[in-house]
């Protein structure tokens, strides 16, 4: 991201909250910061003006999916049960980049408590897909849906509300709705990006991610926002250079290897998803790159194996939403005689109904009668993260460096067909994201071009554990291309 001129800090900052107020119909944000971002803004102009250089994201703005806690702000995770919770403290990711100068201008709409791919579960109201962003978009555009979890990032980003934005991805929930709107969405290796602050869904598979329209704004973020955390037992203590930098000469990439993981080949791929998928492989090959198809053995037991794990640590994270001590207490109008009524009122009335098929699948998965499909699920977990350590390991009998794989099954579905498919049955949609998750690998949707009725059409590039840098540079050569082909 160049950094802008101090004199068009302000002027580009006014365009921005001209364009949330124009699309607020879209329901990108479930609360505004404008005030607050504007002084920001003014402070890092003022910076340059006495004479300081700016950064590459001084006076730019950002968006923060609603479960990442901000101090002083409202952090809902678009539930009722937190509908007026103000946490005291803000998390790491989001004070690294107001660090960095960086302007907040609101808090984003979400699936509840993260749990989606549709973005139709919020308290809320559901986002809109950016196609209907016009008020003369067709009745289609708006029975679309924006991808879940971290819907209200992605089409805030897609619609230029903000320059970039964080969202979460516990199993795709960044890489998915990028892919319908049309934005960057990078996921950084597990243990890269402080969790500090995030509102837990599954401890084990979260992180947070990026919105960006540009592969080097996510970089950008990226740099910002690497590193390890005190207050995050499971940030990696490692050093992090510029993954801008790291790859940023014209090296020579014909000693790349590119794996094409055959499973990905699926019949439920659109057949556009398929022509984009193997047109970007031709494209690399075509630059010198080896690509070759590789082996993901494990690949079909990622969907059942991570809705058995998610949902058992969902439920467990849960558990704290009592109402007993904060949160949404309803239980006064019932006259509940007993703790546990008390209890039973809040969950009932406080928590949607998507939320609480999880936290019942995900009990019963913890339970006598349960536990061997979670014990399973981790030998199954174990087996699909070798899989991956065998295809990237570099004295392997046949190692790459990058996989690409598609990012979904095909373009953004309407709402009636997701609310046919129901909670357990939407996971198809993250078929090619969820292994990422359970490995804890780094991630990155890269939109490619536009297909029938416009809809973006996007490609996900994998790198091994802490390979951002490289993962960057593929990503951004393939952006480049594919905007020269357009």
């Amino acid at each position: 991201m160049a950094a802008k001129g101090a004199n068009s800090l302000l002027q580009s900052f006014q365009s921005k909250i001209s364009s949330m107020k124009n699309l607020s119909h879209l329901n990108a944000f479930i609360t505004e910061t404008i005030k607050i971002a504007e002084s920001q803004v003014m402070e890092a102009q003022k910076r340059n003006e006495d004479g300081a250089p700016l950064g590459p994201l001084d006076g730019h703005t950002f968006a923060v999916k609603d479960n990442l806690c901000t101090a002083n702000t409202l952090t809902t995770c678009a539930s009722r049960f937190l509908s007026s919770f103000t946490p005291p403290y803000t998390a790491t990711a989001v004070q690294r980049l107001l660090s960095s100068g960086a302007a907040m201008i609101g808090k984003t709409n979400m699936d509840e408590f993260a749990m989606g791919s549709s973005n139709l579960s919020s308290y809320y109201g559901a986002v809109e897909h950016p196609n209907s962003a016009s008020p003369s978009s067709s009745s289609s555009a708006h029975n679309l849906v924006s991808g879940g979890s971290s819907g209200g990032s992605a089409v805030a980003v897609a619609t230029g509300m903000c320059d970039f934005a964080l969202g979460s991805d516990t199993g795709g929930s960044v890489r998915l709705p990028a892919s319908f709107c049309g934005t960057v969405g990078l996921k950084p290796t597990y243990g890269r990006v402080s969790r500090h602050g995030l509102i837990p869904l599954a401890n084990s598979l979260d992180t947070v991610g990026i919105f960006a329209p540009t592969v080097s704004t996510a970089a950008n973020v990226l740099d910002a926002v690497s590193g390890w955390d005190r207050c995050d037992s499971t940030s990696v203590r490692r050093e992090y250079c510029s993954v801008n930098d790291e790859f940023a000469g014209n090296e020579e990439m014909t000693t790349v290897r590119v794996g094409i993981p055959k499973e990905c080949d699926i019949k439920e791929l659109s057949p556009e998803n398929r022509t984009v998928w193997r047109l970007v492989a031709d494209e690399l090959e075509s630059l010198g790159m080896i690509v070759k198809d590789v082996s993901l053995p494990h690949f079909s037991y990622s969907v059942p194996c991570y809705t058995v794990i998610c949902s058992a640590e969902a439920s467990s994270n849960m558990a704290k939403y009592t109402g007993a001590i904060f949160g949404y207490d309803c239980s006064k109008a019932h006259s509940p005689s007993t703790v546990d009524e008390m209890f039973a009122y809040n969950r009932q009335f406080g928590l949607g109904p998507v939320v609480k098929h999880r936290i019942i699948a995900g009990t019963y998965f913890l339970s006598y009668h349960g536990r061997h499909h979670y014990e399973q699920a981790l030998k199954a977990r174990s087996l699909i993260k070798n899989d991956y350590q065998t295809v990237f390991d570099k004295d392997g009998p046949d190692p790459v460096d990058i996989l690409i794989t598609p990012v979904s099954l095909g373009p953004p579905p309407t709402r009636s067909t997701m609310e046919e498919l129901g909670p357990v049955e939407a996971y198809v949609l993250n078929t090619f994201l969820v292994p990422v998750n359970l490995a804890g690998l780094p991630a990155i949707s890269v939109p490619i071009t536009r297909g029938e009725g416009e809809l973006p059409l996007s490609v996900q590039v994998i790198s091994k554990w802490f390979d951002e840098g490289l993962m960057i540079k593929i990503a951004k050569l393939i952006e480049t291309f594919m905007r020269n082909k357009n």
